[in-house]
């Protein structure tokens, strides 16, 4: 996904555009290799991404020619990241697959100073039909070497582009995305992963107020994506 696909996304999905991060000081929460933060970095005065797999050295390397872009190695349920010093904190598309999504959420939260902002992307739950036919198939491709699971998620982006595919998501969860690499992508998240969960929206919300935030922005349609405000910032 490149930089004009990631500031598309992150305006028709969150109302946020590249003044939201102007001179701000920003976490990535779950960075990956840096898709976000390569949109985001020119635009902050500091981006910091966290993330606990080895992700986090392309995350280094494609972000290397940029001075203000700091990669740091590290689990969001015990961040080695300071409190309530981010003006900005995101994590998109990763906190459900952690082993404690509410704790993971509520990390997030504590890292955002008064006044700043989090956004959110997270799964949300679905009717009872899609949710046993996703358990059903990551009961088995959870268990696959990942190799074959990459295999098994680039069969059903195949799947996706065939007429009858976009019926056949109605029930089996495929990625809806336009580009095959990206849909590759999208089913692999949603079918590699050990952990999953399918997240209650007014859970989220329930908890986001219990750290002291304010809903700015929600996106009508699942997945869950929130953009709050932390209470206590300059009047």
């Amino acid at each position: 996904m490149g930089v004009p696909r990631v500031e598309r996304d992150l305006s028709e999905k969150y109302r946020l555009s590249r003044e939201d991060f102007q001179d701000k000081v920003v976490a990535d929460v779950g960075c990956g290799m840096g898709r976000h933060a390569l949109f985001v970095a020119p635009h902050a005065r500091i981006v910091v991404g966290l993330d606990a797999t080895d992700a986090i050295r392309s995350f280094a390397k494609n972000l290397s020619s940029l001075n203000n872009a700091y990669a740091v190695k590290g689990d969001i349920l015990d961040p080695p990241l300071a409190v309530g010093q981010f003006d900005f904190v995101y994590s998109i598309g990763v906190l459900h697959h952690t082993a404690d999504p509410e704790a993971a959420v509520r990390k997030c939260c504590d890292l955002v100073k008064p006044g700043g902002r989090i956004a959110l992307y997270l799964y949300s739950k679905v009717d009872p039909g899609r949710e046993a036919v996703n358990a059903a198939l990551r009961a088995i491709t959870t268990r696959l070497p990942p190799d074959v699971a990459l295999g098994v998620a680039r069969s059903m982006a195949l799947a996706y582009g065939t007429p009858i595919g976009p019926l056949v998501s109605n029930v089996v969860n495929m990625s809806h995305e336009v580009e095959f690499n990206d849909r590759v992508l999208g089913n692999y998240d949603w079918y590699g992963p050990r952990y999953q969960w399918h997240l209650e929206e007014a859970a989220v919300l329930g908890w986001l107020r219990e750290e002291g935030f304010a809903l700015t922005w929600m996106h009508p349609t699942e997945p869950i994506r929130i953009v709050a405000t932390k209470e206590g910032g300059p009047s």
